[in-house]
């Protein structure tokens, strides 16, 4: 298998945003509704369901390109770069 370490790499970051946004739910469900991380990352929030969309697309097109894996994986980190502007804001509000 020539594209082994690549899928590798895929299955990797698809686990590690995966168990990303399982913490994110289960900080949230422990703490109540009006908590400040329930405001913060509780609805639409989208950053971890689009890393594991670009993993599951890189996995999927790595089968014919094993590169695409790679492509996506950068494609994946994009966002996470972008500082998160409800931090900020709840932050300057409170």
């Amino acid at each position: 298998m020539a594209f082994a370490p690549e899928f590798v790499m895929g299955i990797d970051f698809l686990f590690v945003n995966l168990s990303f946004y399982l913490l994110i739910r289960t900080i949230i469900a422990a703490h109540p509704e009006d908590a400040a991380v329930s405001a913060v990352l509780g609805q639409r929030y989208y950053k971890p369901w689009f890393s594991m969309l670009a993993n599951v697309v890189g996995l999927v097109l790595g089968l014919f390109w094993p590169l695409m894996i790679a492509i996506f994986a950068f494609i994946n980190l994009l966002p996470w770069i972008l500082p998160e502007r409800r931090i900020d804001q709840f932050l300057n509000n409170h």
